[in-house]
């Protein structure tokens, strides 16, 4: 009966370090893969299809939300040629480089980051949505909000699946 007690203990206690310390350990590794530029690394953690799903996804929600019901077909071809060049734009930007510029800055294209977080580093705050994924929100040095990344459990790791701007935009 001891020893049942002490395997019991034994079991909780790792499946409660796993709960604490998974989600930094994968902001950790996701952190470090961008700072060696790993490809393979970056590859292995980040869903690149995801989220270019999902950000595409919001790009044609944002435009069809600013369109509203409207029937001038000339507004609707604007509407389709601004979410075919969002999404092309969301193809250009997320990439290994793109993402690992994001981990490290705050944003996905480095020449369009602002000064005031040009050379400030980005602080992330872990949020856990239960057992099967979480979200890393972002702060500037200057106390601005950054984007937030959504992880989503794979086995006992995780995959970056999402990110949200910090504008909201997309």
């Amino acid at each position: 009966m001891k020893r049942l007690l002490t395997l019991i203990f034994i079991a909780a206690a790792l499946c409660t370090g796993w709960y604490v310390a998974s989600p930094w350990l994968a902001m950790k590794g996701l952190r470090d893969a961008a700072e060696e530029m790993d490809g393979k690394e970056l590859d292995a953690r980040v869903d690149f299809a995801a989220i270019r799903t999902n950000m595409k996804g919001r790009i044609g929600e944002a435009v069809d939300r600013k369109l509203g019901d409207g029937d001038n077909a000339l507004e609707r071809f604007g509407g389709m040629l601004a979410t075919g060049l969002g999404g092309m734009a969301v193809d250009a930007s997320v990439t290994p480089t793109g993402v690992a510029a994001l981990v490290l800055t705050g944003k996905l294209a480095g020449p369009l980051v602002p000064d005031d977080v040009k050379s400030g580093d980005i602080d992330w705050d872990i949020d856990r949505g239960g057992l099967n994924s979480f979200e890393a929100h972002g702060r500037f040095e200057s106390g601005r909000a950054g984007p937030t990344l959504r992880f989503a459990r794979d086995g006992l790791g995780w995959d970056l699946v999402d990110v949200t701007l910090a504008d909201g935009s997309i």
